[in-house]
């Protein structure tokens, strides 16, 4: 009885630690960043089968996914040269990708806008 009564009239607060993240961001910023990061032309994201810009491009479709909220075919509606599928593998690469410590701080970048 002791051990209730010492909790019973112990007033409690719920804070939740959590912090919400707004998927509100600009297909045309995360477009410039990416182009800026890799040193690339941004018209290289969106031509079909350029040569050396698959990580770039995967990191990309990443982050449009995760960051605005977009789904594979409003992806591919921005990029206009691939198909869901492809967006879909693209996305899966670069969620590998962005645990390598060379490009965590392209997801730091973006989430810090």
């Amino acid at each position: 009885d002791a051990k209730r009564q010492e909790f019973k009239d112990e007033p409690t607060e719920y804070r939740s630690m959590r912090k919400v993240l707004v998927r509100d961001l600009s297909p045309e910023k995360i477009i410039e960043i990416i182009a800026e990061r890799f040193n690339i032309d941004k018209l290289m994201l969106k031509i079909k089968n350029s040569k050396g810009v698959k990580e770039a491009k995967a990191i990309l479709c990443f982050a449009l996914r995760k960051f605005c909220d977009l789904k594979c075919a409003d992806i591919c509606r921005i990029l206009g040269s691939m198909g869901q599928a492809n967006v879909s593998r693209l996305c899966a690469l670069g969620a590998e990708l962005i645990k390598e410590e060379r490009y965590r701080n392209i997801v730091e970048e973006i989430l810090a806008i």
